[in-house]
């Protein structure tokens, strides 16, 4: 079980800075494997006339042709599965990814309330007199 995170009221945590390394592996291609996927399900339905069918190997997708039986989809789907995992995996590379929606909604409350005391304080700056400001 995790620790309680101990923060001082009304500051907001200060998330951790993006490096390239973190976000390195987050392309769209990280987490499009639908197309993949739609070409290994393509493959389980019988060839019927009429119907376009796969008729040639694509190497990004490695779903290979024709049609699958069912009893060769587990291992026909294993580069789908690791390109999913790689993607968790990837997700799970970035900063905070751990934190808790409360952790969260926390936060944009502090931070809204920070900005209404500064459009505030920004509003009594704006119509006091010159030399005439209460910061208090």
């Amino acid at each position: 079980m995790a620790s309680p995170r101990v923060r001082t009221p009304g500051t907001p945590r200060t998330p951790a800075i993006q490096t390239p390394d973190a976000t390195a592996a987050l392309t769209a291609q990280t987490f499009d494997f639908l197309p993949m996927l739609h070409a290994l399900l393509s493959r389980l339905v019988p060839d019927t006339p009429g119907l376009p069918q796969p008729n040639q190997a694509d190497d990004a997708t490695a779903t290979g042709v024709g049609h699958l039986e069912i009893q060769q989809l587990g291992p026909a789907a294993s580069g789908i599965k690791i390109k999913i995992q790689k993607a968790r995996a990837a997700l799970k590379t970035l900063p905070d990814a751990d934190r808790a929606v409360e952790d969260q909604q926390e936060d944009i409350r502090l931070l809204e309330e920070r900005i209404a005391k500064m459009r505030d304080m920004l509003s009594r700056f704006a119509s006091t007199p010159d030399g005439d400001i209460d910061m208090g």
